[in-house]
């Protein structure tokens, strides 16, 4: 079974290389700007004013936008791992590599959980606009996420050059 994979496989690689860089680059940039350009903004600006209906309003909102703007985000994760896997196999990778070592460590203590839980929150049973009519569990969840936001966000703006400098640089 190995051998008729690679072999099937092993002349598509550079082709499958590609294809995990763009779901990389899909990944981890296409909440990014979403997060510090338009939600970050809306949700300070009404913390600064929480009686303001029209704050209220832009923060419900581009948090309802972000979550709908994250599917690219949670489809092209699963198409990173699964080329991963496959330049894993064909390429004849080993986990007596250092740089996999510590990659393979970052994505599945790191960046594996925090997939579930922001899959959870924006299309599951955390996502806000399915709770508009009960303003208690929408406001709820609305701090759940950022509370998730917060937490995340330095590990995101840590990790992810991390990722791409063992990816890239090998050491």
């Amino acid at each position: 079974m190995h051998d008729w994979f690679v072999n099937t496989f092993a002349p598509y690689y550079p082709y499958i290389k590609f294809i995990h860089v763009l779901a990389i680059s899909a990944w981890a940039w296409s909440t990014s700007v979403g997060y510090y350009w338009f939600l970050r903004n809306a949700y300070i600006s009404w913390k600064k004013n929480p009686g303001d209906p029209e704050y209220k309003r832009r923060k419900d909102w581009a948090l309802e936008q972000f979550d709908n703007g994250a599917i690219i985000e949670h489809v092209a994760f699963p198409v990173a791992i699964v080329t991963g896997l496959f330049m894993f196999v064909i390429g004849g990778w080993g986990l007596d590599r250092p740089w996999l070592k510590w990659k393979l460590l970052i994505l599945v203590t790191i960046f594996l959980p925090m997939e579930i839980v922001d899959i959870w929150l924006s299309h599951l049973g955390g996502k806000k606009e399915r709770h508009r009519d009960n303003p208690g569990k929408y406001e709820s969840l609305v701090r759940f996420h950022w509370k998730f936001f917060t937490i995340v966000t330095p590990l995101v703006g840590l990790f992810i050059p991390a990722i791409i400098f063992l990816a890239v640089v090998k050491p």
